[in-house]
């Protein structure tokens, strides 16, 4: 490049060069002089057809581009800003798309899940041989009828990914030492205000302990929600909701008239909202709301404080309160040692925004 002062009358002044295969740019009496560069319209061309081989969008505003004669300063501005608007629209409708495929393989593999389970239909043919056994039946039920979302899965995720995807990979431990602490009012406070149920069979309490707390939290939490709003960007809004619908739908049967039924129903909504703002503000550590949930299971069966499913009465519900903001005190201590952001913002509401999700 060569740099040449021009001046007229002792003063700056622009100049334009007569050689047709260089091009100028004068501004404030210095004169720029480039080489005959490469055509950038055949450059962004080519970059159009190797990412979005069928998109008119570019084939659109690329050809408009023709009418300009290249070699002048003018055009490779005019180029340049073309080139960045159709680069960045096409990426833009290839997220939107992306999104709208993964949100069918979730929504599509969630309704036949919960169409087999709900009716015991995987289950079905295998009930002669389970026999009387509750553990076996739900047990047996969630793994067959999970084939459809774990093969959905594999569909969105690379092998090597889906554990880490679900919030699997890592927190084991610290989701354990969470929840224990949390849970500390409610094992304390039934065990006083409650009384131990002798009732209860090993089988009853393994499943519905264990077998719920786990099973219902891969399932809602993980796929359902977790989902949907990390790989799909909804919001956390809607999909908390979609969660908290069939979560809720679930424990209909706790109530033994219309109102009791919708009581229920509310309970274990609002707990499912609840339980997906704690994965991810637990940097999405499916462990930590696994063992919240069944541990607050525990003592709620184990001392049967109530006989309305999970409904319960005054001093239940107040303990079960304690224990809430217990959870939301230790979260939030978490985040301010770890000096982590909160990742429910108003960008994450309606559509998940944040691209580290």
């Amino acid at each position: 490049m060569k740099v040449e002062t021009c001046t007229v009358n002792g003063l700056p002044a622009l100049q334009r060069n007569s050689d047709p295969g260089v091009s100028n740019i004068a501004c404030a009496g210095i004169k720029l002089r480039f080489g005959r560069a490469p055509n950038p319209l055949q450059d962004m061309r080519a970059q159009a057809r190797r990412r979005h081989k069928s998109t008119n969008f570019i084939r659109l505003h690329t050809n408009t581009l023709t009418k300009y004669q290249y070699g002048t300063w003018r055009s490779y501005v005019i180029s340049v800003f073309f080139s960045y608007f159709c680069t960045v629209k096409t990426k833009r409708m290839a997220g939107n798309d992306c999104c709208i495929k993964r949100s069918a393989i979730i929504l599509g593999a969630f309704m036949l899940f919960f169409a087999l389970w709900y009716f015991n239909i995987a289950v079905r043919p295998f009930e002669d041989s389970i026999g009387s056994s509750r553990t076996l039946h739900y047990i047996l039920n969630y793994l067959l009828a999970g084939l459809i979302p774990t093969g959905a899965l594999f569909l969105l995720h690379a092998r090597r990914d889906i554990a880490s995807s679900m919030g699997l990979s890592h927190g084991f431990g610290t989701g354990l030492l969470f929840a224990v602490t949390a849970t500390l009012p409610m094992i304390a406070g039934y065990a006083v205000i409650g009384e131990f149920d002798r009732e209860l069979s090993a089988d009853e309490a393994f499943t519905w302990i264990f077998i719920a707390g786990m099973f219902e939290e891969l399932v809602y939490r993980g796929f359902v929600f977790g989902q949907l709003f990390r790989y799909a960007r909804w919001g956390f809004l809607p999909a908390a909701l979609l969660a908290a619908l069939a979560f809720g739908s679930l424990h209909l049967y706790q109530g033994h008239d219309p109102v009791s039924a919708l009581t229920a129903f509310g309970v274990t909504a609002l707990g499912s909202i609840f339980f997906s703002w704690l994965y991810v503000e637990w940097n999405y550590n499916l462990w930590s709301v696994i063992w919240l949930h069944t541990l607050m299971n525990l003592p709620w069966i184990v001392f049967r404080v109530s006989t309305s499913g999970a409904v319960g009465d005054i001093g239940a519900n107040a303990l079960r309160l304690c224990t809430i903001i217990l959870a939301i005190g230790l979260t939030v201590a978490y985040k301010r040692k770890q000096g982590l952001p909160y990742r429910i913002q108003i960008n994450t509401l309606i559509t998940n925004k944040i691209q580290d999700a």
